[in-house]
């Protein structure tokens, strides 16, 4: 049995163009998505 993911595939891409045009921070990510900053990798 699978879990439904918190954020869906197309959130996270929108999060990563966000991050990398720079209008985004990791914090500013998390807050937005309602998850703990630390869960927010930026290793891509």
């Amino acid at each position: 049995m699978s879990r439904k993911p918190k954020v869906s595939f197309e959130q996270k891409l929108s999060a990563v163009k966000d991050y990398l045009e720079g209008r985004k921070t990791q914090r500013q990510l998390a807050k937005e998505y309602n998850v703990d900053h630390s869960s927010v990798r930026l290793d891509f």
